[in-house]
């Protein structure tokens, strides 16, 4: 489903506030787009108090990045395949082989989230690293403290820069977990 005009209490924005008009919501769309690289899908859309009609520029924008559930889980493996594989070994990331979370099955996956949901403070198995994974799982909502690379958080403070906020909120959203109700508006192409 794809949004091209935000609907709130009636009221039609088919630009975000914070933006002067459509040809700069479309740089700031291609900026976010050439930042991401296509790495987590294409549905990324505006939510939040941008798309309220309220006085006055936002002080942020939020954005999601919206999955089905079975790319998500793929996300989180890629995320979380170091916690996933101290948690299997007992050994840390830097010995652990190339494209690993390819190699772990979904079940296996799902039942560590399982294990760590129900023993969190089963030291030293299941470290405070690894209790994010179940909340994030369980919400379908992955904040991007947690995806971004260290070059796509410059980039990201770039463009927080270029379009005047004071910051960005960037989240992988799940479908069928509660976070992916809108209002939304679909960044342009």
């Amino acid at each position: 489903m794809i949004f091209f005009d935000a609907k709130y209490r009636d009221i039609h924005l088919s630009v975000p506030r914070g933006f002067e008009n459509e040809a700069q919501f479309r740089d700031f769309s291609q900026d976010i787009r050439q930042m991401l690289g296509g790495e987590f899908g294409d549905d990324i859309r505006v939510q939040g108090s941008s798309l309220m009609d309220l006085p006055g520029k936002p002080k942020d924008v939020d954005l999601a990045i919206i999955m089905n559930e079975q790319d998500y889980l793929k996300t989180l493996k890629k995320v979380f395949v170091g916690e996933y594989f101290r948690f299997k070994t007992g050994n840390t990331r830097d010995k652990m082989p190339a494209n690993y979370d390819q190699t772990v099955a979904d079940e296996e996956f799902l039942e560590f989230i399982d294990y760590v949901r129900e023993n969190p403070l089963d030291r030293p198995k299941v470290n405070s690293a690894m209790t994010s994974v179940p909340r994030a799982w369980d919400n379908g909502k992955l904040a991007d403290s947690k995806f971004l690379t260290n070059q796509q958080i410059s980039e990201r403070n770039g463009i927080i820069d270029k379009y005047g906020f004071n910051d960005m909120d960037l989240s992988i959203i799940s479908t069928n977990k509660g976070f992916e109700s809108g209002p939304f508006l679909q960044l342009l192409k």
